[in-house]
């Protein structure tokens, strides 16, 4: 069939037109990309800003401990002292409290010790309605017994932490691990708002180190940071984001994913369902946080440039202008790379067998050698020849003979069972296999003598009246500095043995360190 010029000119036209499109589109989304990658950036920037926030805070928190840990009986006055330290350096703190363990007969000491400073002060907790009760009679409390700033902050002293599962399992956790624990998100007793909050308890144990077993039986008490998660956020570096992001941060702890903040300029904007990138935040201990980021529709459009649109058109135009000289390129192209094709398939397979040839073995021989001594493993041969072949040639004639050499060169190659084994003419009627990675090569060589010998192609001169091979086999693990001929010679000194031992049969040669010939094992056809 003949492509007229006119075709070849479409052709070339609709595939430049086809690239113009795909090259413009690769440049709108690599700049799409960078676009992206700048946002996760600085996505991660806040989720950085955001955790170093946390962690400074959390290492003030650690200082307030430690004196509590020297001595348990730290006083009120100490405490407002140090706290107040710590929260003209971290202001939007909400409080730090200390809340020690009250057992049920040390409740009435307790109360009255610190009603010398807050009057009527007792141990509080919250009704069904959110009102502030006297704590019910139980085995053991867990007051809030100090806290700074006390303004703003009323309601929460005394206020029994036992009461709420999610404050006392963390209370649990903290104790029981003897490490920092934070609660999951919660309303704090003495908000007025609806921010979501979080308190970190540091357990505190008696002697002021943690001990190996009954954490319970040592402690003392923990002192409380409690938080407020969008004062935390809006304070931090990460506060203040583009105008068309909104960003949110959820508790993904347990089950369900909780909604912690949400941070966005414009309510109004329409934004891509699709959550576009999220970062975790690993200073929260057993909490598990996340930042997800979301960007408008029209996010990633106002940041593009003309370019991927100029690039197309100037695109076009090229092509159009180039058509007929790349249709001359294009035949010229063509034509080089069918010939190389044909000349590379000539170089390495045998025209009769269409094996590979010898040329081509020797290259993979040294190829596989190499990689044999860098995997410290083995390689093994099987040199095959044919049986009395010049016999059967004399006999038949040489159209017969090599009608013969390419059934046994396909038996031979369906033997291999393997991708990485390859088969060779070596020349005239001896063939090479590589067996890479194997030691037990001799298997192999009875299945291709087997598979020979069942062609059944008559052979009059033949020991068994058929076409037989005999196999020589060898395997070497090879060191560095060792002759890859050594394993060729090895298989070759195998075939001499099974031919002098009365050929279609296998014989394998046994190899030592220096390659020298100590021995071979014959495998007669009844093995």
């Amino acid at each position: 069939m003949v492509i007229t010029s006119k075709v070849i000119m479409s052709v070339i036209l609709i595939f430049g037109i086809g690239f113009s499109l795909l090259f413009s589109y690769m440049l709108y989304q690599s700049e799409k990309d960078v676009i992206m990658a700048e946002m996760q950036k600085d996505a991660e920037r806040r989720a950085a800003a955001f955790t170093l926030s946390l962690s400074m805070k959390f290492e003030a928190l650690h200082t307030l401990t430690a004196l509590f840990r020297q001595n348990p009986d730290f006083s009120y006055s100490d405490f407002k002292n140090e706290a107040k330290i710590v929260l003209e350096r971290h202001p939007d703190i909400q409080a730090l409290e200390w809340m020690p363990i009250v057992r049920k007969e040390q409740r009435e000491e307790y109360e009255q010790h610190l009603q010398y400073i807050h009057t009527g002060f007792t141990f509080v907790e919250l009704d069904d309605g959110g009102n502030v009760i006297k704590a019910a009679e139980r085995d053991f409390y867990y007051p809030v017994y100090y806290v700074e700033p006390y303004i703003g902050n009323e309601v929460a002293l005394g206020y029994d932490m036992s009461t709420s599962a999610a404050r006392l399992s963390s209370i649990d956790r903290a104790i029981d691990s003897g490490r920092e624990s934070v609660t999951e998100p919660l309303m704090l007793v003495q908000e007025s708002g609806s921010q979501t909050s979080f308190l970190m308890f540091n357990p505190v144990y008696r002697d002021g180190f943690v001990p190996f077993v009954n954490h319970r039986e040592f402690f003392v008490g923990a002192v409380l940071g409690v938080f407020r998660i969008g004062d935390l956020y809006q304070t931090s570096e990460a506060g203040n984001i583009p105008h068309d992001v909104k960003l949110l941060l959820y508790d993904l702890t347990g089950e369900q994913k909780t909604l912690l903040h949400t941070r966005v300029h414009d309510e109004d904007k329409q934004y891509i369902g699709e959550m576009a990138y999220s970062v975790d935040i690993d200073a929260l201990f057993d909490r598990d946080w996340r930042f997800e980021v979301f960007i408008a529709d029209d996010y990633i459009s106002q940041r593009m440039s003309s370019q991927p649109y100029i690039i197309l058109i100037l695109g076009v135009l090229l092509v159009i202008a180039s058509a007929a000289y790349l249709d001359l390129i294009y035949k010229y192209i063509s034509l080089i790379k069918c010939k190389n094709c044909d000349l590379q398939n000539i170089s390495l397979r045998d025209p009769l067998t269409n094996l590979y040839n010898r040329r081509h073995f020797d290259d993979v021989l040294k190829k596989e050698w190499q990689r044999a001594i860098r995997a410290e493993s083995s390689i093994s041969m099987l040199v095959i020849d044919i049986d009395h072949f010049k016999r059967f040639n004399d006999s038949f004639g040489h159209m017969a003979g090599d009608l013969c050499l390419k059934e046994v060169a396909k038996a031979i190659s369906q033997s291999m069972s393997r991708s990485n084994d390859s088969v060779f003419r070596y020349g005239g009627e001896e063939f090479a296999i590589l067996l890479p990675n194997t030691t037990d090569p001799k298997s192999v060589a009875e299945r291709c003598r087997q598979n020979v010998e069942a062609l059944g192609i008559r052979h009059p001169d033949s020991v068994e009246e058929v076409v037989t091979v005999s196999v020589g086999c060898a395997f070497i693990r090879p060191e560095k500095g060792d002759d890859h001929n050594a394993l060729f010679l090895e298989a070759d000194r195998a075939l001499y043995a099974a031919k002098k031992a009365g050929r279609n049969r296998v014989c394998e040669q046994l190899n030592q360190k220096d390659n020298a010939l100590v021995g071979a094992i014959e495998f007669s056809p009844k093995d």
